[in-house]
């Protein structure tokens, strides 16, 4: 009896010392018994999510690569709906939610990377396909792939939700134009006569039709930097075009014009006809070679002429070009006019100023 009554005072001790206790003993082995049952209730849930959901992955994974077969661009559309819901499940303060999270956004994970991966193949397919296109430069006009650009970009992005877009498009859409600018200047280099021709106008028509896909994609500002250099790159082959143009047709003068211009850096105007290569001889030629008011604008016409021949009839940049070209031989015979007052005494002065004024 001694013994038994003894035992039931240390179990009531026992069991008070550990209704007490702060931190003990008592209250770690009540941790440990509740993490081992959470840990139990999160392998249990993962467990049935992986059998009744373990073959979503696969299926999800199987649309993606259908749909690039059948529209690969509805695959953007894809992304940005699986990465709203992955949001949507890594930011929820539901419980019911929170004991499945790992799982599920493990799943939306792989989805992500699948289509990411799928899309990115549809971009470099579409580099390969343009790398193939082998055009001869001899007025090609605009090329392929640079008519199809504007409608390419127009369709991806009507497939990204408002407010939504994906850094995949903007990334894609800079791959593409890197690429297709270097396309370009290597069909342009096939032939050293048309380099200027082919890059004029193809830089003019995506500068212009990317312009009219920005006012409608108030969002695209990825491509805005690539429209601004090709503006750049169009009025510097326009201007190289035309002084070919002018080289070709009355050379002579821009040469003459050049030449004098570069001695008056070192002699003054009064020097200058008494230099073998400008001599009042060789101005006289010159002056006969150029001739009249007749003569001048027939090569004037004889220029727009073969401008004409050069231009695609598409892109239209005859009319402007001829405007540029009618300008820049004015300004030209202007200094020259110039030059005959300042450094020639005016000889032939008041001939060749009709002809200016007649342009």
């Amino acid at each position: 009896d001694e013994g038994e009554r003894r035992g039931e005072e240390e179990e009531k001790m026992g069991e008070v010392s550990e209704s007490a206790s702060v931190g003990g003993e008592g209250g770690k082995s009540g941790s440990s018994k509740k993490a081992a049952v959470d840990a139990q209730s999160f392998n249990w849930v993962k467990r049935c999510m992986e059998e009744l959901y373990g073959g979503a992955v696969g299926e999800l994974q199987g649309l993606g690569e259908a749909a690039e077969k059948l529209d690969a661009f509805s695959t953007v559309l894809m992304l940005a709906e699986t990465e709203h819901h992955l949001d949507d499940v890594s930011n929820s303060n539901d419980e019911r939610v929170n004991s499945s999270s790992s799982f599920i956004i493990n799943m939306l994970l792989q989805v992500k990377f699948s289509l990411q991966s799928v899309f990115t193949r549809f971009i470099d397919a579409q580099i390969s396909a343009m790398g193939e296109l082998k055009p001869n430069s001899r007025y090609c006009g605009v090329l392929l792939p640079f008519k199809k650009f504007p409608t390419f970009v127009r369709k991806l992005e009507s497939q990204m939700p408002m407010g939504r877009r994906q850094p995949i498009a903007d990334s894609s859409y800079s791959k593409l134009i890197v690429r297709l600018f270097e396309w370009l200047d290597g069909i342009a280099r096939q032939e050293e006569k048309y380099y200027h021709i082919v890059k004029m106008e193809n830089f003019h028509h995506f500068s212009a039709s990317m312009r009219e896909v920005l006012q409608s994609c108030p969002g695209l500002e990825s491509v805005r930097d690539y429209v601004k250099q090709a503006d750049k790159k169009y009025g510097e082959h326009e201007q190289a075009y035309l002084n070919w143009i002018i080289h070709d047709g009355i050379g002579k003068v821009q040469e003459f014009c050049n030449g004098v211009t570069e001695m008056r850096d070192a002699l003054s105007a009064s020097e200058i006809q008494y230099q073998e290569a400008f001599s009042k001889d060789k101005l006289r030629r010159l002056l006969a070679d150029v001739g009249g008011r007749n003569k001048v604008h027939k090569a004037l016409a004889d220029m727009k002429k073969r401008m004409e021949k050069h231009l695609s009839v598409e892109e239209n940049l005859h009319p402007k070009l001829c405007d540029l070209l009618q300008s820049k031989l004015k300004t030209l015979l202007d200094s020259l006019l110039s030059i005959l007052v300042e450094c020639y005494g005016g000889e032939k002065a008041s001939e060749l100023e009709a002809i200016v004024n007649s342009l």
